[in-house]
């Protein structure tokens, strides 16, 4: 599930701030920014459905998503990498799924796919994604800068040698989102440099919603949900950051 706390600035906070306004009361300002009138918002509305956390920091994690996505009636869409041998995920599948939505549908791929099968693959995160509107779809596996590993080394997202058959799925996606969804890539250093730049550009520019990705190395262990390690890059719709966000606030 989605972890975010005080002091984020990410287009899933953005998604937090207006599935929040979506249950009543006083609207806070939709900013991506996790601020103290998001901070005040979340306690009021954590204390008000008996979600209690130990510590001092404030944050948004599994069971405050799990209440607002299904009070809105959309979710959020995860497709793990659990064949890439370079991750060791195998071994982790129970631990990983306690991190995830509930609700996720567990696409386990082939291993030692060809490039040219990645259509094939991305039509089944396709088919999860058009049950409700998507608030935030994840890939997760290897990565390297300016690539996200499908299945292992043989199938990726990668901005030159897959290119086309990207604008195709993620031009056909885009109806899928919600109004305030995005989409995140936790492969390893996938955001980092020129070429990840590009390649988040790219999706942008089909599915018309932001994207986001790491700048180093990531981990999917946080206990209470899944989040970026590190610096993250964004890459937004036309790219104006300004424009998604008053789209999202009605302003």
């Amino acid at each position: 599930m989605i972890w975010v706390c005080e002091g984020d600035r990410l287009p899933t906070v953005a998604a937090l701030q207006y599935l929040l306004n979506l249950t009543g009361g006083t609207p806070i300002p939709v900013t991506g920014v996790f601020d103290p009138a998001t901070k005040t918002r979340v306690q009021e509305f954590q204390r008000m459905n008996s979600i209690v956390y130990a510590g001092t920091l404030v944050f948004a994690g599994r069971r405050t998503w799990e209440i607002l996505l299904a009070r809105a009636n959309m979710q959020v869409v995860d497709y793990i990498d659990f064949t890439d041998r370079l991750l060791g995920l195998q071994d982790r599948v129970p631990l990983l799924l306690q991190h995830f939505n509930s609700s996720i549908d567990e696409i386990i791929s082939q291993e030692g796919a060809r490039p040219s099968e990645v259509m094939s693959i991305l039509r089944r995160v396709s088919t999860q994604c058009r049950r409700k509107p998507v608030v935030l779809l994840r890939f997760f596996g290897h990565g390297s800068p300016g690539i996200q590993e499908v299945v292992g080394a043989g199938a990726r997202l990668d901005v030159h040698h897959s290119g086309r058959t990207m604008d195709i799925f993620f031009n056909e996606l885009s109806s899928s989102f919600a109004i305030c969804g995005s989409i995140e890539l936790h492969g390893c250093d996938v955001g980092r440099g020129p070429l990840g730049s590009a390649l988040l550009a790219r999706i942008s520019r089909a599915s018309r919603v932001p994207v986001s990705a790491g700048h180093g190395i990531q981990s999917s262990e946080n206990v209470h949900g899944v989040r970026f390690e590190g610096l993250a890059y964004t890459a937004y719709p036309e790219n104006n950051r300004s424009n998604w966000i008053s789209r999202i606030s009605g302003t």
